[in-house]
């Protein structure tokens, strides 16, 4: 009885999986898909240059996005462990996984802010008469001559000929509303336009926070997340076009309305969700209570969503600091959070992973791990931008936004305590990823310890396990005989 126990203890604990691979797909792009898509993406492309904006999004979303979202997926599902423990394959890095949980996600539900409804406007330059169809133009042209108004500027037209036109055709005069000068794309050349595009993608596919992998450690050992991989960066982008498509035309449609440029139409965060969504959704002509319902709802399921998924990497400490979002400056704290401790941070631990799995473990071992987890071969694609293309990318266009930085504003510049508090997250998240790795250092007995997988490192099923370090030993990374029409060769 006594051996029986201590072997049910020396058994490793099996880790849950998902009851099905379509749970996981779902979480991921309830993960991915997100508040973001809707209030952060068509504003970003709006302030970097509009259309333009996607040539530099659609170059990062495929060398680096796409590899960042499948690397976490590739280490997560391979070594079946969290955010911090995948790290157990370079132990000299270990503290990203636990710093990189200060980067999370703020959830704000509110009730529905009331606004007040438009009145009827009047048009003051008519150049149509609109009359009951039972009077004759005789009679019309006339009336108007006696009212000392020259009826031959005018064009009179029948009740039923200017309800086909108006209300059915919805025919204009002309298509001048809304035509302006062509984007001259010059934005592209401005590294502030690749640093914001980096910082999207990074929000919206959640890469570099530890949730992915968490979730991808749930799944089969060899279920197919290469697949899974492409059709969310897909859908996530797919998302944000929709989303952005069907955003700016509302408010187009609500500065011609107003009489407004759209410059002052269009604002950031929860200012857009919640102040200017509402103000078009409540000049629509049929029942812009369901609509606004909706929408909101919509926001709900998309936040809940999201949350969700993030509860595997939150920590408590960040969840009290989260209390300063309900006071009345919580508007102006969660600017700063969102500028220094969720894009910044995002930045600097995103490199530190590029760098770790990219050089210090090496694309080889990743290549190694992939074929055997999925048995496929991967191209020359991965190996440039997992081990070239994401860390100098990420390098250059981050020492250059510290070098330009500007500080955060929201409706004019913010308190100084503010900006420091700011300021002093990147600082503590540095500063605990280098006692973590001078613990390693200290605990290493040599150097090559500290970029030296552990032991936990791998599959966590034993018999898998035992499969891997047969594999190891007989792996050969150059075959000699490798033919090109092999089914499961990936060169993308």
């Amino acid at each position: 009885m006594k051996e029986d126990l201590q072997k049910e203890k020396n058994e490793p604990k099996r880790r849950d999986k998902w009851d099905n691979p379509i749970e996981f797909f779902l979480s991921c792009v309830a993960m991915s898909v997100g508040l973001g898509n809707v209030w952060r993406f068509p504003y970003i492309v709006y302030t970097n240059g509009g259309g333009a904006f996607l040539i530099p999004y659609f170059i990062i979303m495929f060398l680096v996005g796409r590899p960042f979202y499948f690397v976490e997926l590739v280490v997560g599902q391979f070594s079946q462990s969290n955010g911090a423990k995948v790290w157990d394959a370079v132990p000299i890095f270990r503290g990203v996984g636990y710093v990189i949980t200060i980067y999370y996600f703020f959830v704000s539900f509110q009730t529905i802010l009331p606004w007040t409804q438009c009145y009827d406007q009047f048009d003051l330059n008519l150049k149509e008469i609109c009359v009951p169809t039972a009077n004759t133009t005789e009679e019309i042209e006339e009336y108007l001559n006696n009212v000392g108004i020259n009826s031959s500027n005018y064009k009179i037209i029948g009740s039923a000929e200017k309800y086909y036109l108006n209300n059915v055709l919805r025919m204009k005069e002309d298509l001048s509303d809304g035509l302006g000068p062509p984007n001259t794309g010059k934005k592209l050349l401005q590294p502030k336009v690749w640093y914001t595009a980096i910082g999207q993608l990074f929000f919206s596919l959640s890469v570099a926070t530890s949730v992915i992998p968490s979730m991808a450690s749930y799944n089969d050992f060899n279920h197919n997340i290469y697949r899974d991989a492409w059709i969310l960066a897909v859908i996530d982008t797919i998302t944000s076009f929709i989303a952005g498509f069907a955003i700016f035309s509302v408010l187009g449609n609500l500065s011609y309305q107003l009489g407004k440029p759209i410059d002052e139409v269009v604002t950031s965060g929860t200012s857009l969700a919640f102040i200017t969504y509402p103000t078009a959704i409540s000049k629509f002509d049929v029942v812009p209570q369901l609509f606004s319902v909706l929408f909101f709802v919509m926001l709900a399921v998309l936040g809940l969503g999201s949350l969700i998924a993030l509860m595997n990497a939150i920590s408590i400490l960040a969840f009290i600091s989260g209390i300063i979002y309900t006071t009345p400056g919580g508007q102006q704290a969660l600017s700063v959070i969102d500028s220094y401790g969720a894009i910044l941070n995002a930045y600097i631990f995103g490199l530190f992973q590029a760098i770790g799995w990219g050089y210090l473990y090496g694309v080889g071992k990743i290549k190694r791990d992939i074929k055997f987890m999925l048995n496929i071969n991967i191209g020359c694609y991965w190996y440039l931008c997992w081990g070239f293309v994401c860390p100098l990318l990420l390098f250059g266009i981050l020492i250059y936004q510290i070098i330009k930085w500007e500080d955060v504003e929201f409706n004019g510049p913010l308190p100084g305590y503010l900006l420091w508090m700011g300021r002093v997250i990147p600082i503590i998240s540095m500063i605990v990823f280098l006692s973590f790795m001078v613990n390693t250092f200290l605990n290493s007995k040599v150097p090559k310890d500290l970029i030296r997988p552990l032991d936990s490192w791998g599959p966590k099923d034993p018999e898998i396990k035992k499969g891997y370090i047969k594999f190891i030993k007989e792996y050969d990374e150059y075959p000699e005989e490798e033919t090109s029409d092999d089914e499961n060769d990936i060169k993308v």
